[in-house]
């Protein structure tokens, strides 16, 4: 499961990264940084999680993660993405996180 998780989430700073270099126009840019911003943010949830899974706590923990996502999701949800490239990573962000909070729960 943890696996999964920090695979996904490696996915989304490559991603990140990759939309950062693959050449936001000036136009783009605001568009590109707000995408960047969500994902860096789940990925600094996975990554703490990573080095802290804390399994004393087990399956507790994992909800807790999976409650932290779920605001991301929305925050993702909700940026307006005019770029139809832009738009498709925005999407598969929002996939990517809600069955990661689903496979969490």
């Amino acid at each position: 499961m943890q696996r999964v998780f920090k695979q996904s989430f490696m996915l989304s700073v490559t991603t990140a990264i990759a939309l950062l270099f693959a050449g936001c126009g000036e136009s783009k840019v605001a568009q590109c940084n707000k995408v960047i911003k969500v994902a860096n943010q789940a990925s600094s949830l996975g990554q703490e999680f990573g080095k802290n899974p804390n399994p004393a706590k087990g399956s507790k923990a994992l909800t807790e993660l999976a409650g932290k996502i779920d605001p991301l999701t929305q925050e993702m949800k909700t940026l307006e993405i005019k770029d139809e490239k832009l738009q498709g990573f925005q999407g598969r962000f929002i996939t990517l996180y809600q069955n990661i909070s689903k496979q969490l729960n």
